[in-house]
């Protein structure tokens, strides 16, 4: 028994690949990832980062921002810092002067130390994905 050829069948997929790559609307079909929810920063940073035990978790958590999973969306959008007052925690559409943002960055304008606390600075693009949030609104999502 003789196997069907699969050249035809690739020969019109590497075409169409190659007309598509040369069109002038390819970019179209680039999605940008979504913006990040409070779930995704909650399951990726907040849970491994922030929300561990002597941290910032429970009743006992420093200035009482508790960011554990159901508690960290109502102790820190429009919420007072505990250590600069004059500053909220996370200023909604405003990452820059919000109070969780300087803290992961080592700011001069924060009292205390830069977070995580003993530990290696956040990436990066954890701070720019919380920035984000909070510039997109800083929903309880």
């Amino acid at each position: 028994m003789k196997l069907p050829s699969i050249a035809a069948p690739l020969s019109l997929v590497t075409a169409f690949a190659l007309v598509l790559a040369a069109c002038e609307h390819a970019d179209l079909l680039v999605v940008a990832p979504p913006s990040p929810t409070l779930s995704s920063l909650q399951s990726s940073i907040f849970d491994v980062s922030c929300a561990l035990s002597g941290c910032h978790v429970g009743p006992s958590a420093p200035h009482g921002l508790d960011l554990s999973d159901g508690e960290s969306w109502a102790n820190l959008v429009n919420i007072p810092s505990g250590g600069v007052p004059g500053l909220v925690r996370v200023e909604v559409g405003n990452p820059d002067s919000s109070y969780i943002v300087l803290k992961l960055l080592g700011s001069p304008r924060i009292v205390g130390s830069q977070m995580p606390l003993g530990r290696a600075p956040l990436p990066e693009s954890d701070i720019l994905a919380i920035s984000e949030w909070i510039e997109t609104g800083a929903e309880n999502n």
